[in-house]
């Protein structure tokens, strides 16, 4: 197994940390993307990444612009969300720059199901799978859940920007962010629109540029990411045909649920295999939504 730290550089200047798995001959000649969620660094990903690596794919996962790896450059201000879309458009770049001849798959985690679509898809791009993707407006929750988040935005969160502390992470205490990047991620949940980014572009803009397949999965034992969101994730792209997938608990490994459960090694011969054979068939969805129970 070939694994790489590596640095990719943006656009404006910043430097992010990557690890590539890069495939050995024969490969399948498909190169994955992964683009993670809000407080999620590569490493969590690694599992998923090694499995697809031993199916012959190159994989890339990298840290945006503002964790602990990828820090600000010496005289930048501090990161902003809209700007981590720009790191997913280095990172397609820098794969498609060493795998040309690669079909490029990228696949998002939470908020990247959000954020990939103000990028624009390369050439080479065939589809994206979205996993319990995050539409941060706090509208489509239930009544308990929007009360639960507003207090956590409004009161919980500021408190811990005086730290830079994320106050959800998956992995537990010691993670830190920029408070740039907690006080985007608390305004966002009160609008239903991304803002336009410092480069003068809408969201609206960004995501009709996208017309390549999107497969996403709902976990519906994940209480903070209802069907609604997942649907309103994929309204966001209307020029893409998208399939929705919802994975019901039976479908899972006993023991597992929540929102990051797709990544635990469990999955391997569940939804992990399943989303292989996606990639491998790199096929286009049916156009418009179809809901399949797994």
């Amino acid at each position: 197994m070939s694994i790489e730290q590596v640095s990719l550089v943006t656009e404006d200047g910043w430097s992010l940390a990557g690890t590539w798995y890069r495939a050995q001959e024969p490969a399948f000649g498909v190169s994955v993307v992964l683009c993670g969620e809000f407080g999620y660094l590569r490493d969590d990903y690694a599992a998923y990444a090694r499995y697809l690596h031993e199916h012959g794919m190159d994989v890339l996962c990298f840290d945006y612009r503002g964790c602990p790896e990828s820090p600000s450059p010496a005289g930048e201000g501090p990161p902003h969300l809209l700007d981590w879309g720009r790191d997913i458009s280095a990172a397609m770049h820098w794969v498609t720059e060493r795998k040309p001849g690669n079909r490029l798959v990228l696949v998002s985690h939470g908020l990247g199901g959000l954020l990939t679509g103000l990028t624009s898809p390369p050439p080479g791009l065939r589809g994206m799978l979205c996993l319990a993707p995050a539409n941060g407006f706090f509208a489509g929750l239930s009544f308990l859940q929007r009360r639960w988040l507003w207090l956590r935005a409004r009161f919980l969160w500021p408190l811990l920007r005086l730290t830079g502390m994320h106050p959800q992470l998956p992995q537990g205490i010691g993670r830190q962010l920029p408070q740039s990047l907690i006080r985007d991620w608390s305004h966002w949940c009160f609008h239903p629109q991304p803002p336009v980014d410092a480069y003068g572009v809408s969201p609206q803009q960004s995501y009709m540029a996208w017309n390549r397949p999107i497969r996403c999965y709902s976990f519906v034992t994940n209480p903070d990411e209802p069907t609604r969101s997942i649907h309103e994730i994929a309204a966001r792209y209307p020029r893409a045909p998208v399939e929705l997938v919802r994975s019901a608990s039976a479908a899972l490994p006993e023991g597992l649920s929540g929102y990051a459960c797709f990544f635990k090694p469990e999955m391997q011969h569940h939804l992990w295999e399943e989303t292989l054979h996606w990639m491998q068939r790199v096929a286009p969805a049916p156009v418009g939504e179809s809901l399949i129970e797994v």
